[in-house]
């Protein structure tokens, strides 16, 4: 075998034992990535307060809590549907993830610059543009009939 297809191959292994492993443990899964989450919210309520970097910190907050709700709104839906959770439940999840990261990367743009309508426009323009892109490739990929 060449060099590449032992990659390949290796990385083919590892992904089919962590798909085994969430399907074998998704609520263990589910609250790890719970803790990485408040992991990561620590780090930027943490940056946001020591970097000097936000200069409209009521919008910021506003914004990060509304990102908050998003990720909660998802957790609660994980936390719902398990032990059994669905190849299209777990999509959707993804789409609440990819949306609340958005709204926290918009969040620091929104508490950063001084036009609001501008950083909402542009907000908004990612939000939609991603959700809609997301909508279009899984209708036409992931949930496709085969034949």
């Amino acid at each position: 075998m060449s060099c590449p297809e032992i990659r390949l191959h290796k990385k083919g292994r590892l992904d089919n034992i962590m798909k085994r492993f969430i399907r074998m443990f998704p609520f263990l899964v589910t609250i790890l990535l719970l803790f990485l989450s408040i992991i990561y919210y620590s780090l930027v309520i943490i940056i946001a307060t020591y970097s000097n970097l936000i200069i409209y910190p009521s919008r910021f907050i506003i914004v990060v809590l509304l990102a908050i709700i998003i990720i909660a709104v998802m957790y609660i839906s994980m936390f719902t549907s398990l032990p059994h959770i669905t190849r299209e439940k777990a999509l959707r999840a993804h789409e609440y993830y990819i949306a609340e990261r958005i709204t926290l990367a918009s969040a620091f743009i929104i508490g950063i610059v001084s036009v609001l309508l501008i950083s909402i426009t542009i907000y908004l323009m990612a939000i939609i543009t991603t959700l809609i892109a997301q909508y279009l490739i899984r209708s036409q990929y992931e949930f496709k009939m085969k034949p």
